[in-house]
């Protein structure tokens, strides 16, 4: 047979391979490729630095190249971290795989910075970083010179640009670098050159000039290096009320007040401090800060990376080539900071596996110390032993009604916390306490305390919001669930001395690994429902399983589950009578402290103090059935809920519990108000604070907001508001001075 072709479907068909070929070289194979690389970048996956070159590189067009690198060499997801494991009080990051890619070097990312300073737009946020970036990379292969002169030509640049704007990274990267090379008089030239420039820029359009925070931070910084303190002092008022003014237009856009006052900001704290060192004459060099980083039998850490974090990036990743206060450990462990400006700071530490394998750092996440001027400050940190777990480990199964916990004992250990971990199913997860003061190992519980645990409370996210996992709202209820448990241990002052949780890489440091299976009952029929997602007939049944045993503790605290969840999706408003109910019927069942609890919460909304004093003392009994006691948390605001029935005496020796048990020292707070309120000596007022600094956001000394306090009817009267209705209720007085800044400091706290 034979087939004949005219030459214009030939033509066609060739046309149309051509452009089959040009969608799938152009368009598909770059996408492909593209989320390929997503998804390695997602896991840390080593090789993905090569894989973003590779994309980069084989990108066909200008357009494509550019893009390319701003997703992956401009954007804060690939800058690098540097460091396998992170340590802070308040922070810890780490790679799950021991081998992982750590982000783009300085050197890796110098070529693509060209590219993009060269082609790409010159007025956006890309551009910024790559200046920056490419600034900072000058600094480290170059010098210092030639990189504030890079930064100086960019700046021409971007102010002769007709869509010019003010962009504080892009403009203050130059003194900042300065100030960090020590040169602090060419840093106040430069910050008030940039101040009369931005002056008549703004004026030129009816503008206002206002310092912004970053900026009047350097200028005050580099004028306290030069021990100007009056000039620093005048800086940081100006700054204030511009930042005053700035939030009250903001305020009447927003037709309410959105925005607190600035007491508590860092440069406000740093004012209070000059005002102290002008009165009382001292005007010294800055402080130091050193220490020695060993493991528990004095092998020193060599190698450490050692940052010095503020409140204002205590929460934020390290990295070394960009972090102002950075250092690293000698062969001795010993590391040292000069120059450092006073302030609250913790440490954090950049380390590599070798250096945590089969230990781990106990540290207080309120562990803040203060610099001022003159000091010297030591802060060693030891590295304990992991502490041995002996059971359950190693994937078992356990099926029994009761389940124990063994570890090996600590001598210097008074108490422990046990904790399970719940994974997500998109991973990572959370973990929840199970007690809080367990006095020896082992320790045998019911499962089904275990399944009562509040196992709701947090959240994994995507792209389209909160994810709905039904395994997390099951808990510890479901037998198909693998989870892990730790142990920490504390001395008597409350002090953490030890943990179980930790990196075990090699033979020596593996031992048992502590997972476990609760394999103590089967998935009931509205269980299947709600793995199934199909979270309605879930509810339903759930109910249904109720009406046929209304001692069915499984649906009774599933019901509670769902309907919670329902609230907090947004999808309907939490139906309190309902909810309650169940919830009243399940703390009956249960006698557990946590259900008792929810029914406290329920009854202070609504004012109701019988019931409160009722659901408290069950709450209370149930706890002690257990050995515990209230934990500093819940005394605190059961205090409050006293001050609110003005029963002054209980809630004074409730707050003095809490302020015992609480790390963080906030609870001083509120116990500063009320004796104030209650006429105690304000020497012995003074005195509480100076010896209880508030750590919850730094090293905060209240002692300056309370020695000058006058407790007049005005006062005693604004005191009473805040300890009966709370500090959104308080009316700040009229007339500046010391009962101002108290009251303001407590309504921005609370």
């Amino acid at each position: 047979m034979n087939v004949k072709f005219k030459r214009k479907h030939l033509l066609w068909g060739s046309l149309g391979f051509m452009a089959l070929f040009l969608v799938a070289t152009f368009i598909i194979a770059p996408f492909i490729q593209e989320k390929q690389v997503d998804r390695l970048l997602a896991t840390g996956d080593p090789q993905v630095g090569n894989e973003i070159i590779d994309l980069i590189e084989n990108a066909k067009t200008d357009s494509r190249k550019l893009n390319l690198i701003q997703k992956y060499v401009l954007s804060w997801s690939t800058k690098g971290y540097e460091h396998p494991v992170y340590m802070s009080p308040g922070l810890s990051t780490w790679h799950e795989a021991e081998e992982t890619w750590g982000g783009f070097t300085l050197e890796e990312t110098e070529p693509y910075l060209l590219i993009y300073l060269n082609k790409g737009p010159k007025m956006n946020a890309y551009y910024v970083n790559a200046v920056v970036d490419y600034a900072h990379y000058l600094r480290k292969t170059e010098g210092l010179e030639e990189a504030t002169q890079f930064l100086e030509q960019k700046e021409e640049e971007w102010k002769r640009n007709p869509n010019y704007y003010w962009d504080e990274m892009f403009m203050l990267t130059r003194p900042k670098m300065l100030l960090e090379a020590g040169q602090t008089e060419a840093v106040i030239a430069l910050l008030l050159e940039i101040e009369t420039e931005e002056k008549q820029r703004l004026a030129e359009h009816q503008y206002e000039y206002g310092p912004t925070e970053m900026w009047t931070t350097y200028l005050v910084e580099a004028l306290l290096r030069e021990h100007r303190l009056t000039e620093a002092h005048e800086r940081i008022e100006a700054w204030e009320q511009a930042d005053m003014k700035m939030r009250e237009e903001w305020a009447e856009w927003e037709e309410e007040e959105t925005y607190a006052d600035g007491f508590d900001r860092p440069l406000s704290v740093l004012k209070q401090r000059i005002e102290r060192l002008i009165k009382e004459g001292k005007n010294e060099d800055f402080g130091t800060v050193e220490g020695h980083i060993l493991r528990e039998d004095g092998t020193p850490l060599e190698g450490v990376f050692v940052y010095l974090r503020d409140p204002g990036n205590a929460n934020q990743s390290a990295h070394a080539e960009m972090d102002y206060y950075v250092t690293r450990t000698d062969s001795s462990g010993y590391y040292q900071f000069q120059e450092v400006l006073p302030n609250s700071y913790q440490v954090g530490l950049g380390l590599q596996y070798s250096h945590v394998d089969g230990y781990a750092w106990p540290v207080d996440m309120y562990d803040w110390f203060q610099v001022d001027y003159g000091t010297e400050h030591t802060y060693n940190i030891t590295f304990l032993p992991l502490m041995d777990v002996i059971q359950p480990v190693n994937n078992v199964e356990e099926t029994e009604d009761e389940i124990t916990f063994a570890w090996k004992p600590m001598e210097e250990a008074k108490t422990y916390e046990l904790s399970i971990f719940i994974p997500f199913e998109k991973g990572g997860g959370y973990s929840v306490p199970v007690r809080r003061q367990i006095t020896q190992s082992p320790i045998t519980l019911p499962v089904q305390e275990l399944a009562n645990l509040h196992t709701t409370g947090s959240y994994s996210f995507d792209e389209n919001g909160v994810i709905f996992e039904p395994e997390r709202l099951l808990g510890l209820s479901n037998p198909d669930g693998k989870y892990s448990w730790s142990v920490r241990a504390f001395d008597e002052s409350g002090q953490e001395v030890g943990r179980s949780v930790g990196y075990r890489l090699s033979e020596e440091t593996m031992g048992d690994v502590p997972f476990f299976h609760l394999m103590h009952r089967e998935l009931s029929a509205s269980d299947q429902l709600l793995l199934k997602k199909q979270i309605e007939e879930a509810l339903v049944s759930y109910k249904q399983d109720v009406e046929r045993d209304p001692h069915d503790v499984h649906a009774l605290r599933m019901i509670t589950v769902l309907l919670e969840h329902q609230s907090r999706e947004g999808d309907q408003e939490l139906n309190r009578e309902q909810y309650y109910d169940y919830m009243e019927r399940l703390s009956t069942l249960t006698d557990h402290p946590n259900h008792y609890y929810h029914l406290v919460g329920k009854a202070r909304e609504e004012n109701d103090w019988l019931a409160y004093d009722e659901w408290f003392g069950k709450y209370e009994k149930a706890l002690e059935m257990q050995g515990e006691q209230p934990n500093y948390y819940i005394a605190k605001e059961h205090a409050r809920a006293l001050m609110e029935q003005e029963k002054w005496s209980e809630a004074k020796e409730w707050l003095y519990y809490a302020l015992k048990n609480d790390r963080s020292n906030e609870t001083v707070i509120d116990l500063l108000a009320l004796e104030l309120y209650l006429g105690t000596s304000l020497d012995a007022v003074v005195s509480l604070a100076e010896d209880h600094p508030v750590l919850s956001d730094g090293f905060e000394n209240w002692t300056p907001y309370v020695q000058d306090v006058v407790v007049d009817e005005e006062m005693k009267a604004a005191l009473h508001t805040y300890l009966r209705k709370g500090a959104e209720a308080v009316e700040l007085p009229h007339s500046k001075g010391a009962n101002q800044v108290f009251l303001q400091q407590l309504v921005n706290h609370r």
